[in-house]
């Protein structure tokens, strides 16, 4: 969005000819570099935002332009977790809110703006009205990573339970067959296990 904005304000004039001339021919740019820009900040690695924008005016208005993008993503990000927060139907007690667990280099690394004030700022003022309690936290180390493993696990779990259920079926129809009435009691009562008559 950065970019556009940039190429779109180019057009408009609002920018030198140089650094014109320069986002012209920008066919991509990073999220982390526009951040660092807009925030001033050197992380001891070439920006190419400093190049294009070497022109102390150029710089201020680009960081103008640009700034409100983060805003409107922490805007938009807020709006999304009261969305999620409201579908749960929790939160309406004090003592137990919806508790949210935000991960990400966006919400908590981002230099240009305050992400994480104006997020809780927001859901205030969108939660607060409806007298919903959140808790935003942080979330451990590897969560996403974390939460992928437990998610094979349950699923490991649940087939292999499937495959029980399955088995005892089939054991229970194929033993129904059996000359021997011990096995084919014992057939009635795998398929009793499984839920069929």
């Amino acid at each position: 969005i950065g970019l556009e904005i940039f190429k779109a304000a180019a057009k408009k004039g609002f920018f030198s000819d140089a650094a014109k001339n320069q986002i012209a021919v920008m066919t991509s740019l990073e999220s982390m570099h526009l951040d660092n820009f807009c925030a001033k900040f050197d992380n001891g690695k070439p920006n190419p935002l400093d190049k294009v924008f070497a022109d102390a005016n150029d710089a201020a208005i680009a960081r103008r332009l640009a700034t409100p993008v983060f805003e409107r993503a922490a805007i938009l990000t807020a709006i999304h977790l009261a969305a999620f927060i409201v579908k749960t139907g929790g939160g309406q007690d004090k003592s137990a809110p919806v508790c949210v667990c935000v991960d990400g280099s966006t919400y908590h690394k981002t230099r240009a703006v305050s992400f994480p004030q104006i997020v809780q700022s927001e859901l205030d003022q969108m939660l607060g009205p409806r007298n919903v309690s959140f808790a935003l936290t942080v979330c451990p180390d590897n969560a996403p990573l974390v939460g992928a493993a437990t998610t094979v696990q349950l699923t490991g779990e649940t087939f292999k339970g499937f495959g029980t259920l399955i088995g005892n079926l089939f054991s229970g129809v194929a033993r129904q067959f059996s000359t021997d009435e011990a096995t084919r009691e014992q057939g009635r009562q795998e398929k009793r296990d499984v839920g069929t008559p």
